[in-house]
């Protein structure tokens, strides 16, 4: 990142999460939170796509499906600008399906203040970003898939 400060809207229906997600942002001097908004409307996305680089949003529930009503906005404010997903939704499959939506990025909130600044700057950089406990969960069920592809042994006996 230059010395520009990225600019950051925070985007949370729970005071305690704005609080504690603006807390975790001012720590890196690099980035300026510009904008907190309460919940996640056309006005705010609107608002948002010409006040910030980069939109923390934060979804309340676990359910991921309860989500929906978000998507659509989340695709049309994806394509104007970054967006990082801050959740408790730790089902690799809902998480990736997210991803395909529109997010760049999804934390999970029990490591936010951990991972967050490193998401921020991987998404800045036009990489995605997914927490640790998802990725590897990902990754040992992509490795685990059976049939895909052949063996080692399969490979050496031709």
């Amino acid at each position: 990142m230059d010395d520009t400060p990225v600019k950051i809207a925070l985007v949370s229906h729970d005071r305690r999460h704005r609080r504690f997600l603006a807390k975790t942002l001012h720590s890196p001097q690099a980035l300026q939170l510009v904008a907190e908004f309460e919940g996640f409307t056309a006005l705010s996305a609107r608002t948002l796509a010409t006040t910030a680089d980069l939109v923390v949003l934060y979804l309340a529930s676990t359910d991921c499906h309860r989500q929906v009503p978000m998507l659509d906005l989340l695709c049309d404010l994806s394509d104007c600008m970054k967006v990082i997903l801050v959740g408790e939704c730790q089902n690799e499959e809902h998480v990736a399906a997210l991803l395909r939506t529109g997010a760049h990025g999804y934390v999970l909130n029990e490591r936010a203040d951990q991972e967050l600044p490193t998401a921020i700057e991987s998404v800045l950089r036009g990489r995605r970003f997914i927490s640790m406990p998802i990725l590897d969960a990902m990754a040992f069920r992509f490795i685990d898939r059976e049939n895909d592809t052949p063996s080692c042994s399969d490979a050496d006996s031709t």
